[in-house]
């Protein structure tokens, strides 16, 4: 597998979904550093030991990626909903008056991810291993190749649209380097 050098996270480029192995605050200071070379760049930062449950895990989205209105406001509240918000990741933020044309998302500690969930499937060490190979990563990468492409068209009433391609990549990050749910990923070098 081939590593994913952060000199290129802000560009339109695969693998969308990373893992970063060591400090974090290294990680976030090499992101911001890359940050300032991008304008209009956003990068969210959530902590994994606020999201032990599922509940906390889109709870924290919420919060943090302005999806009050879409999710709270009928669309469900559920992983679903949170890839329909993830897909359109601009949109949000266009809501509250804010135009990002590259996004970055990053987790750490993410070896706390649903450590709270209690239970085991049958192939697997853990409820939390199973949800995140089975479900995130594939829900972040489907969300990262919506976003990165170009999207042209015309609206009812005739009115052109456009959104150009958009880098996004998500950054699990931890201290671990035997987590199940990421052994899989591309690893992140600064």
């Amino acid at each position: 597998m081939q590593n994913y050098n952060i000199k290129d996270i802000f560009k339109v480029k695969k693998p969308y979904v990373l893992k970063f192995i060591g400090n974090f605050d290294s990680l976030k200071s090499k992101l911001e550093e890359k940050k300032q070379l991008r304008e209009k760049s956003y990068i969210g930062y959530f902590d994994g030991k606020k999201m032990k449950t599922a509940e906390d895990y889109l709870e924290e989205f919420i919060k943090k990626l302005h999806f009050d209105n879409y999710i709270r406001g009928g669309c469900g509240r559920n992983h679903n909903a949170l890839l329909d918000c993830l897909r359109y990741l601009d949109e949000p933020f266009e809501l509250v008056g804010l135009d990002y044309k590259a996004f970055v998302l990053v987790i750490k500690n993410s070896e706390y991810l649903y450590s709270e969930d209690i239970g085991e499937l049958e192939g697997y060490s853990s409820y939390a291993d199973y949800y995140l190979s089975e479900g995130e990563i594939r829900l972040f990468n489907t969300a990262a190749e919506d976003m990165s492409e170009e999207i042209k068209g015309k609206y009812e009433d005739g009115t052109p649209y456009y959104r150009p391609s958009i880098p996004y990549h998500v950054i699990f990050q931890t201290q671990k380097e035997d987590l199940e749910f990421i052994k899989n990923l591309p690893l992140l070098e600064i």
